[in-house]
């Protein structure tokens, strides 16, 4: 490990100069785009004595699964030369804690973002579209800027810019494409159509990535399920299809934010006692059973082919807003966490996770 370089975080070095490039078809490094110095990783935290420091090496080797680079990190506790250090007598393991200022915890999140800015660009290997800014990716902002209704004052200030500034365009650029979605969904909270908020998924695919734990790509829209009879009707079709990395699938049916979910009325108990209990709405009901059904009909009719396979293929039904009321609320998580099958998510949810990551990278 020795001789390894590391990027100081520190000493408040600005990561905004970074990026990711391909080294050759197996790997990527990280560059200081000022100067061409390549980094192992990030030094994130060090002792009060300055002898101990906790590091993070990082490497891109691409994946033989689906051949895409991904980020693959290993956290160390070194000496001020950057060797490991041995586990104590007694000890299993060397804890490493990022629980208050001096462990790095700023430092460390400084990374995670840096990191998730080009998720997207390494995933898709797609390393001419730099979201940090360097004479070349220049004129893929442009576009971008030309978009916004201020860019005659934005345009006309560019050239007044130095270097290190336009490096810094590169967040802000992602900032916006972030606000402008929070924006879209702001102004169409009450649009009962289905079509706007598929055509808005499938534009903005990273949205529905919120939705999984682990990575999965889009592989179909509109798809076919299956069940059609001679006469060419009965067939089953479904909103977004997508897939693991360990191929596995997931089905997502959409429907709009207006869709209600609750019934309106309680079912029966007093109100504000632990006894009352609200119906779920039939577009809930209905909902559930429908990705189920098309669940079934795509297993009787697919099987296990093309590399898609189904270990207990996910379903996401994604409906209406949360219920203000309290009482209907708990009804609702009655519900929906006793589902098996059926993931069910509401439209302010999705959304307010979009939030949370609009706030890391203006943080």
């Amino acid at each position: 490990m020795v001789g390894k370089n590391y990027f100081d975080l520190t000493i408040g070095n600005d990561i905004c100069c970074l990026i990711i490039q391909k080294k050759n078809n197996f790997d990527c490094q990280i560059i200081d785009d000022r100067n061409g110095e390549v980094y192992d990783g990030f030094k994130i935290a060090q002792s009060r004595k300055g002898n101990i420091f906790t590091v993070c090496d990082i490497n891109f080797h691409k994946s033989n699964t689906d051949q895409k680079y991904k980020a693959r990190l290993v956290f160390r506790r070194t000496d001020n030369n950057f060797k490991g250090r041995n586990v104590n007598k007694g000890s299993d393991c060397v804890r490493i804690s990022f629980e208050r200022g001096e462990d790095g915890y700023r430092e460390f999140w400084k990374m995670i973002v840096f990191l998730y800015r080009w998720r997207e660009t390494i995933n898709l290997d797609e390393f001419d579209d730099y979201f940090t800014i360097t004479d070349k990716s220049l004129a893929y902002v442009l576009p971008e800027i030309a978009n916004l209704k201020n860019k005659k004052t934005v345009l006309g200030s560019l050239k007044n810019l130095s270097r290190d500034d336009l490096q810094n365009i590169g967040n802000w650029v992602n900032t916006t494409k972030f606000k402008n979605i929070i924006d879209e969904w702001e102004k169409n909270k009450n649009n009962d159509q289905e079509n706007y908020w598929q055509n808005l998924f499938k534009e903005n695919n990273y949205i529905l990535s919120q939705i999984f734990a682990c990575p999965h790509l889009k592989i179909g829209e509109k798809f076919y399920c299956g069940g059609k009879n001679e006469d060419d009707k009965g067939g089953v079709k479904g909103d977004l299809l997508y897939k693991s990395l360990t191929n596995n699938l997931a089905l997502i049916e959409i429907k709009t934010p207006r869709r209600d979910i609750i019934i309106g009325k309680k079912y029966r108990g007093e109100k504000g006692k632990e006894n009352i209990i609200y119906s779920m709405n039939e577009n809930i009901t209905g909902g559930v059973n429908q990705i189920l059904n098309q669940k079934k009909v795509y297993l009787k009719t697919h099987g296990e082919k093309n590399d898609r396979f189904f270990n207990n293929p996910k379903c996401v039904l994604i409906i209406g807003i949360l219920p203000t009321d309290e009482d209907e609320k708990k009804s609702f998580e009655l519900y929906r966490n006793s589902l098996r099958d059926v993931e069910i998510i509401t439209y302010d949810e999705l959304f307010e996770k979009i939030k949370l990551i609009l706030e890391i990278f203006e943080k």
